[in-house]
């Protein structure tokens, strides 16, 4: 994960790092920062409730109003229990706990499905939410709608805006 010096220049991560899929955490580390998600994207037995985990084929560190973001390029993977959010680009921002998501968005869990253009994740909250184009699949009903709020607490689905 890039991040910034005093003097706000971007650092660059060992290539190796770079190659496949990147764990948040690992790179993190690699980066000399601490990090705010337990597990290290290796196999592990199924996720806990709160296990979170993010990968991505590519990521580097920027700062966006002050706050360093890590930025996710292609094939973007978010796990929190048994949530799982994949998108083509995204933004974590480790100090809010917040992953902002474009491009093909879907949550999974259990067997229902949403999809949309874009959304984000809001870790402190458990809360999923998807923008534009949104269309939920579960077992005997499909819904679209303009945006879906997921819970992952609850289970519990908000639709808002031309739902059908």
């Amino acid at each position: 994960m890039p991040t910034t010096r005093d003097d706000h220049r971007p650092r660059r991560l060992p290539a190796a790092l770079c190659a496949g899929a990147i764990s948040v955490a690992a790179a993190l580390s690699a980066a000399g920062l601490s990090t705010l998600f337990p597990g290290t994207g290796a196999a592990q037995a199924p996720p806990a409730a709160d296990y979170f985990n993010v990968t991505a084929d590519r990521s580097s560190l920027r700062s966006i109003n002050g706050e360093t973001v890590l930025e996710l390029i292609r094939n973007v993977v978010v796990i929190h229990g048994d949530v799982t959010l994949n998108a083509d680009h995204g933004l974590s921002y480790t100090v809010l706990r917040l992953t902002t998501l474009d491009g093909n968005v879907r949550v999974v869990q259990r067997e229902m499905t949403m999809t949309g253009a874009e959304g984000e994740y809001r870790q402190n909250e458990d809360l999923a939410i998807l923008r534009r184009n949104v269309r939920i699949v579960d077992p005997g009903w499909v819904i679209t709608c303009d945006e879906a709020r997921f819970s992952r607490r609850t289970g519990q689905a908000w639709l808002i805006g031309n739902v059908v």
